[in-house]
């Protein structure tokens, strides 16, 4: 049972687990307290009432149901103080917003069924060939209309529209398989980067993870190691820069809006595999930390 259970523990890690179906539409459905509900693009008309249901149910049916839910989603996403169950006056970074929201929003996502049927990729409903899913991430609320909240990170600032639907889609985004090498070589297959976008994507990436410049690639590799095994080998943490081997080269997964938004730099991404001899490729979700990291080990672990 131990196995099987480690088992799906790895499974559930690995990209494969969250890998949805082709995306067919995005459908923004924002709500608001007396009932209004908008869908941007308009859905096909026997998708209008699912969609509504779907927003209602979650964001409260009533006005009263709209404040409950609303202080539910803030109390479990951490927007309250942990200590005393009361709402903070702030975070770490800025004030907490306070009142009840003028609007509430949500994506939905109109996608081909998942490779595989996992808690990430279950979906809310099945319309025909497609299935009805809910964006990560997706749940905003603003108490003005203009400036918009996600409920899942109480730290961010808030964003406009535009840049708030922009990072909101990130996660359910298609991506580019890209090699970094430490020498500065930014590698994909073919021409899955357009042309007109590859110098700034290289150029992008070089700046983020510090390709071709020695000591910054090195710091890079050892942050991104110590992210990875936070838990695994939580002794990278604390490792010099020095004692730690520098990846060769790092396997990055690079999301599609990324990519062809000049406006957003190429610094969102997710690295998923690293090397240390330029061969041999270690998946950063699926196995234990590398030989060449376990050999850091302290003896006392």
């Amino acid at each position: 049972m131990r196995d099987l259970d480690k088992g799906m523990q790895y499974l559930m890690q690995h990209p494969v687990a969250r890998e949805r179906g082709e995306l067919k539409e995005t459908y923004r459905v924002t709500t608001f307290p007396e009932g209004l509900t908008t869908i941007d693009p308009e859905p096909p008309a026997e998708l209008l009432r699912v969609m509504e249901d779907i927003a209602r149910e979650v964001h409260g049916r009533t006005e009263a149901d709209w404040a409950a839910a609303h202080e539910q989603m803030m109390a479990d996403l951490g927007w309250y103080d942990a200590a005393g169950g009361e709402k903070a006056d702030q975070t770490e970074s800025r004030e907490v917003p306070q009142g009840v929201p003028a609007a509430r929003r949500l994506s939905l996502e109109l996608r081909e069924p998942a490779p595989l049927d996992t808690p990430f990729t279950a979906p809310l409903g099945v319309w025909g060939e497609y299935v009805l899913t809910l964006a990560p991430g997706s749940l905003g609320f603003s108490l003005d209309e203009e400036k918009w909240y996600l409920y899942a990170d109480p730290e961010a600032e808030a964003t406009d529209n535009e840049l708030s639907e922009f990072l909101a889609t990130l996660l359910n985004s298609s991506t580019v398989p890209v090699t970094v090498w430490a020498d500065g070589r930014i590698e994909w297959e073919g021409d899955e980067v357009p042309a007109e976008h590859a110098e700034r994507v290289r150029r992008d990436l070089q700046a983020a993870t510090g390709a071709g410049d020695a000591a910054a690639w090195a710091r890079f590799s050892h942050d991104t190691l110590a992210d990875v095994y936070e838990e695994a080998a939580p002794y990278l943490r604390s490792a010099a820069t020095e004692q730690l081997p520098v990846a060769a080269a790092l396997k990055l997964d690079v999301p599609i809006e990324v990519i062809e938004d000049a406006e957003h730099p190429s610094k969102l991404f997710f690295e998923s595999e690293v090397t240390f001899d330029g061969e041999t490729w270690h998946d950063l979700f699926l196995e234990e930390p590398p030989a060449e990291l376990l050999a850091l080990k302290p003896s006392a672990e």
